[in-house]
């Protein structure tokens, strides 16, 4: 299966393949290490954006009623303040390793979950979301920026009207950044 993209006016393929190794990464063993390295190491010292900034991006938009799309580790889920002591959490990604684990972290708020790819239309039978966080998605998605875009579109029939979705990613072009990131890029 290929996903075929046009909105820049030329037509880029992703295919299946691309899309599974972008989440691929996120292994059971992965996860286990991932706050240390990514969240402890990587933001602070390569990224120079510290996790604790991310976490008050996170307390800053976040509702009662959020879905959570790439949900990695679930650690700003775990640590975040909902402004009610029973949120309705909904946790979509396209990676089994990262539902179960984020699941088991934040099980005191019986996250429903969702095994999903933002590139392809979500079918959904539940109510609609207030909040929807997207952190770190889109540069585990292969593709342009015109092609990863879909994931909005994708995402928009989920949220209520005036939801805000937020989130941040790793910029590939037009930043500068160190040789290390460079390296790790």
């Amino acid at each position: 299966m290929e996903a075929t993209e046009y909105r820049s006016g030329a037509s880029v393929n992703v295919s299946a393949e691309q899309v599974e190794a972008g989440q691929a990464v996120y292994s059971k063993t992965t996860l286990v290490v991932y706050d240390w390295l990514v969240l402890g190491v990587s933001n602070r010292f390569i990224w120079k954006c510290p996790t604790p900034g991310l976490e008050a991006h996170y307390n800053q938009h976040l509702s009662a009623n959020h879905l959570d799309v790439g949900v990695g580790t679930g650690y700003f889920l775990d640590r975040c303040k909902f402004p009610t002591a029973t949120p309705r959490v909904a946790l979509m990604d396209l990676n089994s390793n990262a539902l179960a684990f984020t699941a088991q972290r934040i099980a005191r708020y019986e996250p429903e979950t969702h095994r999903r790819n933002v590139l392809e239309p979500i079918a959904f039978d539940a109510p609609r979301f207030d909040s929807v966080g997207v952190n770190y998605l889109l540069h585990c998605i292969p593709g342009s920026i015109e092609f990863k875009a879909a994931a909005f579109d994708h995402l928009k029939p989920l949220m209520n009207p005036n939801a805000v979705l937020f989130g941040s990613t790793l910029l590939q072009g037009g930043v500068p950044r160190s040789g290390l990131a460079k390296r790790l890029m």
